[in-house]
C-alpha cells in the first residue's frame, strides 16, 4: 500500500527552467541531468514496488529532520515489525568497488551509495529509539538501469541488481502483513515528513538577462510561436493548447523570480509578450486565486 507519493522536485523544475532561459554551467547541466535520471529511476522502482504482491506500507521521497539532521529516503517500507530502506540509483556504464569506495570505469570516483543508506540507517535507528519502538532496520541500495554494470562487490553488500528486483520484491513478499503497530509508525513518520526541508543547489543567476518568450514541454527550447489558441515548437515540432503552455510559463515566472508578484504584466514580459494580455488573464484566472488591488492586482 502506497502512503506517500513522490514530491515534486522543486530544483529540477528551477534548473530546467533555468536552463532554457539562462547558460547553464557544465557542473550545473550535470546535476540536472543526474536530478532528472534520478526522479526516473525512483519513479520506476516505485512502480515495481506497488506491483509487487509484498504487503506493506511504502513510502517515497520522506524528508526528515532527525536530531538537528536533515535525512532523504529515496523509497521506504514497512512490514512485520520491519523497516526496508532503499537507496536507488539509476546509474549507467561499469562501475567498480575499490577499498570500499566506489569508482567509474574512467576511475572518477563518486558518493558511495552504501555508506549513504548506512548513514540514513542511524538516523533512523536514533528516531526510533526516541519513539520507543524496537524494529529491525534493513538497508538496500537498489540500482534500477539494465545498463548498469558493478565489478569487485562483495557477495554481502546489500544490493539490488536490475535483474533480481522483482525476484527480491518477491521474497521479500513472502509471509508479509501489515500489524497495528506498524501503520501507527507509519504516521509517525508521515507526521514527521517535511516537505519544505531544502536539498536544493541553485547557481546565482541574473533575473533581468533571462530570456524570454515560451518554452516547449517536450524539449526545454525557448522560441514556441502562437497561432490561435495553440502554441507549436518550431524545434521538436511539439504542440499544445495556449492555455497549458500558459500555465507552464506562469509556473516557471513563479520559480525564477521568488518573491515577486505573479501579475499578468509580469507573465506577459516573461513570455516575450507573445500572448494577449486577456489569454494571460484567462489561463491565471483558471488556476490561481486573484487578490484584487486595482492596477496591483496579481494572483495567488
Amino acid at each position: 500500500m502506497l502512503i506517500k507519493k513522490q514530491d515534486e522536485l522543486k530544483e529540477l523544475l528551477i534548473l530546467k527552467a533555468l536552463d532554457a532561459r539562462w547558460q547553464l554551467d557544465e557542473k550545473t547541466r550535470n546535476r540536472l541531468f543526474r536530478l532528472e535520471s534520478g526522479l526516473e529511476g525512483e519513479a520506476d522502482f516505485l512502480a515495481a514496488l506497488e506491483k509487487s504482491e509484498w504487503n506493506a506500507l511504502f513510502f517515497a521521497d520522506l524528508k526528515l529532520k532527525i536530531h538537528f539532521s536533515s535525512v532523504q529516503i529515496d523509497a521506504m517500507a514497512i512490514s512485520r515489525k520491519t523497516i526496508h530502506l532503499f537507496e536507488v540509483k539509476n546509474f549507467t556504464g561499469e562501475y567498480y568497488y575499490s577499498n570500499g569506495h566506489l569508482f567509474m570505469k574512467n576511475e572518477v570516483e563518486v558518493k558511495n551509495p552504501l555508506h549513504q543508506v548506512q548513514n540514513i540507517e542511524i538516523a533512523v535507528r536514533q528516531q526510533l529509539k526516541s519513539w520507543g519502538f524496537d524494529y529491525q532496520i534493513i538497508p538496500w541500495v537498489v540500482f534500477v538501469n539494465p545498463e548498469f554494470v558493478l565489478t569487485q562487490s562483495i557477495r554481502t553488500d546489500p544490493i539490488i541488481f536490475p535483474n533480481q528486483i522483482e525476484k527480491k520484491l518477491k521474497e521479500l513478499g513472502v509471509h508479509s502483513f501489515v500489524s497495528r503497530e506498524d501503520r501507527e509508525l507509519a504516521q509517525r513518520f508521515m507526521a514527521l515528513h517535511d516537505s519544505k526541508l531544502s536539498f536544493i543547489e541553485i547557481p546565482p543567476y541574473s533575473k533581468a538577462a533571462l530570456k524570454k518568450g515560451l518554452t516547449c514541454r517536450s524539449c526545454n527550447q525557448i522560441g514556441m510561436t502562437v497561432k490561435d489558441k495553440t502554441c507549436f515548437c518550431p524545434w521538436c515540432g511539439m504542440r499544445e493548447s495556449m492555455y497549458c503552455t500558459l500555465l507552464e510559463a506562469s509556473r516557471d515566472f513563479s520559480l525564477l523570480h521568488p518573491g515577486q508578484k505573479l501579475t499578468v504584466a509580469a507573465v506577459s514580459d516573461f513570455c516575450g509578450k507573445k500572448v494577449s494580455k486577456q489569454a494571460i488573464r484567462t489561463a491565471l484566472m483558471k488556476e490561481y486565486q486573484l487578490v484584487k488591488n486595482g492596477r496591483a492586482s496579481y494572483y495567488v
